[in-house]
């Protein structure tokens, strides 16, 4: 620990002067930046006094046998008085007006409902038993716990208390269609929706194809929207959106020829979207279209579904999933795959209908040799056929050798003689013959001086003589 006193000093026209009260310096056993404090005395007895008393509080307190003073003093001060700091902070640092709305909002409800007034009363499981008892959705639920836990945080990095009481405070587990698997607009219910709806029909177009949020639609001025161009796009302004971030948005052919029959020359600070549906006038569209609330997986329809509409029909256009995550201007690929896109509309039928067969792949692969080879065009079969058949007179002798991908057959050369007989190993003169099978009704006809395997159909009756299961 290191304390002293001392007067400061400085220095003026070339002359130090000193100050005419005390001044002190303490440093305990720990500490990063030593505090500086005025003892508020020209006299040095009472200085140290006053230093002395100053250290020996700092050292209980740092022993955990006295709570610190600015402890004390936020544990005094009204809990709607820290809730109201809280709020003007999240104002100062440029928050969306929406958002402290919500925390302001939530934070009343529950020091009102829950009669908190000082710090000391915030209580984990008063909360828990509070929420318990709330008649909302899940997500609600949890919106109110995280509303606490931003309180509490910055309650904690301002050091007014010494840790968050709800730090250990699970969050209520949503079902199916909360949150995670949201659902999209088919094609036929946005179509629908427009001929129900002609009034907002511009509104529901733009948020169908463009993704654009409720509060970035309210926003947009016609100084954004340029339709001038052959690529008619929105300039997103930074203020205008929930990222922050300036942007560019490429309109639609349908959006684009909407939005040329309501500008009318309009001042360019003149909203594009004077009026924007409320939830019940949303609603009440959704009836009026024959669009049921709540699908079969219970996920309700709202003017987000929109912009999940967009991106599940980026995937389904096959965009690859970068352009998907730039054009819906996202930051994570997981919320453009996962959190955006509803799986219950992308083709996981046709999917599955790609899969190979691996029930009786031999006698299909048999017969449909057997009729490739009938006809007289060419086998596309593994294993067996070359990519290429050859007959003796399409191949010439003075031909270069060629080398076709080939399976496995039975050429009748003997491998300690002749060799393998494989795809790179030529076959001679001598191995040239007609080899017939039972099961395939094709010869193999090996051209002296060329490796390249070539299957002719083999004589029908030559094949009814022969027994099954037999190989010459």
């Amino acid at each position: 620990m290191r304390a002293f006193l001392y007067q400061q000093k400085r220095r003026v026209d070339g002359r130090v002067i000193t100050a005419k009260t005390w001044s002190a310096e303490i440093m305990l056993d720990g500490d990063f930046k030593p505090q500086r404090l005025s003892m508020k005395t020209r006299d040095r007895r009472v200085a140290q006094k006053r230093l002395d008393e100053h250290v020996a509080k700092l050292e209980r307190e740092h022993a955990r046998l006295l709570i610190p003073t600015h402890l004390v003093e936020a544990a005094t001060k009204p809990l709607n008085k820290h809730a109201e700091d809280f709020i003007a902070e999240l104002i100062a640092t440029g928050r969306v007006n929406e958002y402290t709305r919500q925390i302001r909002s939530r934070l009343t409800r529950i020091m009102h409902d829950l009669a908190w007034s000082n710090i000391c009363d915030l209580d984990a499981d008063e909360f828990i038993s509070w929420r318990q008892g709330l008649t909302v959705k899940p997500r609600t639920k949890n919106h109110f716990l995280d509303a606490m836990h931003t309180f509490c945080g910055w309650m904690l990095d301002q050091r007014r208390i010494e840790f968050n009481p709800f730090e250990r405070v699970k969050r209520v587990s949503c079902p199916r269609g909360s949150c995670g698997n949201p659902r999209a607009f088919t094609d036929d219910e946005v179509r629908r929706l427009l001929d129900a709806a002609p009034d907002r029909c511009v509104v529901y177009l733009l948020a169908a194809t463009t993704g654009l949020r409720f509060s970035e639609l309210r926003r947009l001025q016609w100084g954004d929207v340029s339709l001038d161009t052959e690529s008619p796009c929105i300039h997103l302004r930074a203020q205008a959106t929930k990222s922050r971030r300036a942007d560019t948005v490429w309109l639609h052919p349908d959006a684009a020829e909407k939005l040329r029959e309501s500008w009318h020359g309009s001042d360019p600070t003149e909203p594009v979207l004077p009026t924007m549906p409320s939830a019940h006038t949303m609603n009440r569209d959704l009836l009026r279209a024959g669009i049921a609330k709540l699908d079969r997986l219970g996920r309700s329809a709202s003017f987000h579904t929109f912009r999940r509409t967009f991106v599940t029909n980026m995937h389904r256009a096959g965009v690859d999933r970068r352009t998907a995550m730039a054009v819906s201007r996202h930051t994570s690929s997981r919320l453009t795959d996962v959190i955006y896109t509803d799986t219950e509309s992308l083709p996981q039928r046709d999917a599955i209908q790609r899969l190979p067969s691996y029930m009786n792949q031999d006698e299909a692969r048999t017969e449909m040799r057997t009729d490739d080879l009938d006809a007289g065009g060419e086998s596309g079969s593994d294993g067996v056929a070359t990519n290429r058949v050859l007959s003796d007179m399409q191949s010439p002798m003075n031909e270069a050798p060629r080398h076709e991908k080939t399976g496995p057959v039975a050429t009748g050369q003997n491998p300690s003689i002749n060799g393998a007989g494989g795809n790179r190993t030529p076959v001679p003169r001598q191995s040239a013959g007609c080899f017939y099978a039972r099961s395939h009704s094709f010869d193999l006809s090996f051209t002296p001086g060329n490796d390249a395997l070539c299957f002719r159909p083999a004589p029908r009756n030559l094949l009814a003589s022969m027994p099954t299961g037999t190989t010459y």
